[in-house]
């Protein structure tokens, strides 16, 4: 049965952006099963030909309702993840192959932020050059001297060059002005007061 969300987008098939903000994913348990009903009834339910640009904020959900939802919407040029959370025993890795393979042959900008599995999602790449970790705010370091990168922007050519990420994760996050930034900033846009 289609939600109530479903139901208004599938009256919409000229819809060329799509932007869901879902509540509060960092502190609100409750209602993560919300989130993945709705993008689970739009997934399974909506087609929206027209659509380009797809943001989706604060979710918990199902790698089979992100992959339908990607599935069904092939002509896709940008996409914007933050801070979606899956569930279940689900990884990146479909995700990732999905987005560089030419099932999404217009895909032109992938913009990552905050994804968890099991724990917050490494995007650092194998053969990442110094110019990666210019931007203090998308990483901290970690202990052990490494540093894990949590937000990254991918373009088509970066896309169709395969993403080859580093295979283990940096260690555990240490205490740093990065990562109080990354986490005020999160607390800031997911739990307003």
């Amino acid at each position: 049965m289609m939600g109530s969300t479903a139901k208004i987008l599938a009256m919409m098939p000229g819809l060329e952006v799509l932007d869901l903000c879902h509540g509060n994913p960092l502190y609100d348990e409750c209602h993560a099963f919300d989130s993945c009903e709705v993008l689970e009834a739009i997934a399974g339910g909506v087609k929206l030909p027209a659509l380009q640009r797809f943001v989706l904020h604060g979710f918990h959900c199902a790698m089979s309702a992100l992959s339908a939802f990607l599935q069904n919407h092939p002509g896709l040029t940008h996409l914007e993840l933050h801070e979606i959370h899956l569930t279940d025993e689900d990884n990146w890795q479909p995700f990732f192959d999905h987005i560089r393979s030419t099932k999404m042959p217009h895909l032109q900008d992938v913009l990552l932020d905050s994804l968890w599995a099991d724990k917050l999602e490494h995007l650092g790449m194998q053969g990442d050059g110094p110019e990666v970790w210019t931007e203090k705010r998308d990483w901290f370091p970690c202990l052990g001297g490494g540093r894990l990168l949590h937000t990254r922007r991918f373009t088509r050519a970066q896309l169709q060059q395969g993403l080859h990420f580093v295979p283990h994760t940096p260690g555990p996050p240490l205490d740093s002005p990065q990562r109080r930034t990354w986490h005020m900033h999160k607390d800031k846009e997911y739990h307003p007061r």
